[in-house]
């Protein structure tokens, strides 16, 4: 069985182990700026001096010495006056004209046996659908109970 103590490092390999990583990442700073002045110095003795003239321009500058034309004609103003229209309006006041006239029911007129020979109502037509709608429903109701008394037996 371990103990807690053989797991944790003496002071003495710990101090041992702490200066060998210290020793390993000193030996690579070293490395590193050994190699970055050693690019440097290439990089320095590689460079050519400038021996080369200093050329000046000395081409003459050109001015634009043309005359400015100036527009001095001067501006004309319409005066005029303004005519404003200041005639009367006419308003139409002729009296409207309402249509009085009785409104025209068309009528249900039956035939022989009874069958409908004229346009429905709207009245009639609504009546007509209620009472599919009702026969509807009840054959619905009478469907449902079956069913149910069905299940039961």
């Amino acid at each position: 069985m371990t103990t807690l103590g053989a797991l944790i490092p003496s002071e003495e390999s710990y101090s041992l182990a702490h200066q060998k990583a210290y020793e390993e990442w000193t030996a690579g700073y070293e490395a590193v700026n050994k190699a970055l002045l050693c690019n440097q110095s290439l990089a320095l003795m590689s460079k050519k001096p400038d021996t080369g003239a200093v050329t000046t321009n000395t081409d003459a500058v050109t001015t634009n010495t043309d005359a400015v034309t100036t527009n001095t004609d001067a501006v004309t103003t319409n005066t005029d006056a303004v005519t404003t229209n200041t005639g009367a309006v006419t308003t139409d006041t002729g009296a409207v004209t309402t249509d009085t006239g009785a409104v025209t029911t068309d009528t249900v007129s039956t035939g022989a046996n009874g069958t409908d020979t004229g346009a429905r109502r709207c009245g009639d037509t609504m009546e007509l659908w209620a009472t599919a709608n009702r026969a509807f429903l009840n054959c619905a109701k009478v469907s449902v109970s079956n069913a149910a008394s069905t299940k039961s037996k």
